[in-house]
């Protein structure tokens, strides 16, 4: 809980953490206040819930560390317990209990529940929404107009799954349908608009409004157009599915789930649409895998007697610690010892050039996400 931020995305969980402290030192901000784009800078991307969350319990007298991954990590054991209560109604104990399992030891989960992220906030809040409009509760928008503003490429899954569950098992008409939908989306639309905004505003963050940043979040012509890079994106996902060691099994049952749930292609083909996003940033594929682990184990319970699919669910979690989670924590530590050297590295040289910036001017300095170097 009280490691430096420093393992893997160790530069989306500073900046988060950045943002909570500012908020811990000047007050509740919704637009992310974020100097590394200027003094008094905001840059409002996704809704900084957390960020507020964390900022607040320091504001009333809780120390920084408690305010970030132990949070964090709360957010991560609420999705998975609301998970569990949704598929506790939706498929049966056994199912639900063999689903939250995997959520615990799937790599790609184990590896991010301990991170201050924000990646399980819109998961909460989608799987609420699935909750309540499971059982008619008005509120349901709201949540799932949540789960969109939180971040949007997890939102829009969750967006689809509620319209697959108003339109097919509700029996709702497309038009009220269509008016449940849009109070969920109009305001993040409005705040869509106004963040950008906001960041027009700025020289130093004007770059970073979604028209500039469309290339960047869906991808180049290039890009859907490389093969390398879907099979990049498939490998991870089977590596998460079975692990490597039995990816054989997790073709074959991914095609059966295909074939018995058609409405998971809505959640497979999000990494294909956002296709830069998912080729740059691991932790992007949080968004799917839960999900699709659900399906999965889900529709084995029709093809596998459900004593033999614990069995095989125990034999693909002993390869995913021994291979997957293992790996992870492996390339965690030596993510963090890299980046231990490089701080002190920075800090020398930023000794050696203090004297050189002339006034109103600063310098900066950057850390890859992918291979800590400074540059």
């Amino acid at each position: 809980f009280f490691q430096p931020l420093r393992d893997s995305e160790h530069w989306r969980q500073n900046q988060n953490a950045f943002a909570a402290k500012i908020i811990g030192d000047e007050g509740i901000n919704f637009l992310n206040p974020l100097p590394v784009f200027g003094i008094n800078s905001n840059v409002p991307m996704e809704l900084p819930i957390l960020q507020n969350l964390s900022g607040f319990l320091q504001m009333i007298g809780i120390k920084e560390n408690i305010t970030l991954r132990p949070v964090a990590w709360l957010v991560y054991i609420l999705f998975v317990f609301f998970s569990y209560k949704l598929i506790l109604n939706l498929s049966g104990e056994k199912v639900a209990e063999m689903v939250v399992v995997f959520f615990v030891f799937t790599p790609i989960l184990y590896k991010y529940s301990n991170s201050y992220m924000i990646e399980f906030l819109p998961h909460l809040f989608g799987v609420l929404s699935l909750n309540m409009i499971l059982n008619n509760k008005k509120i349901a928008p709201i949540f799932l107009s949540l789960s969109l503003l939180s971040k949007i490429t997890t939102g829009v899954i969750y967006l689809s799954l509620f319209a697959c569950i108003l339109i097919f098992r509700n029996k709702e008409k497309l038009i009220k349908t269509f008016y449940v939908l849009s109070v969920a989306v109009i305001p993040y639309i409005v705040w869509n608009i106004y963040s950008d905004f906001k960041k027009s505003q700025n020289s130093l963050t004007s770059w970073l409004t979604s028209q500039n940043l469309f290339t960047y979040n869906f991808g180049t012509t290039e890009q859907y157009q490389n093969l390398e890079i879907y099979r990049k994106i498939i490998g991870i996902l089977f590596d998460n599915f079975w692990g490597q060691s039995l990816i054989f099994l997790g073709v074959i049952f991914l095609v059966y789930t295909i074939i018995k749930r058609l409405e998971i292609i809505f959640v497979l083909i999000v990494p294909f649409v956002f296709i830069n996003l998912y080729n740059i940033h691991e932790y992007y594929y949080l968004s799917v895998i839960p999900i699709v682990l659900f399906y999965i184990v889900n529709s084995l319970r029709q093809l596998i007697p459900i004593d033999k699919l614990f069995i095989i669910a125990c034999l693909c979690i002993i390869v995913n610690i021994n291979f997957g989670i293992n790996k992870n924590n492996n390339q965690n530590y030596k993510i963090a010892y890299k980046v231990n050297e490089e701080i002190e590295q920075a800090e020398k040289l930023s000794v050696k050039l203090k004297p050189y910036p002339y006034e109103n001017t600063y310098l900066s300095s950057g850390i890859n996400d992918w291979n800590p170097i400074i540059f």
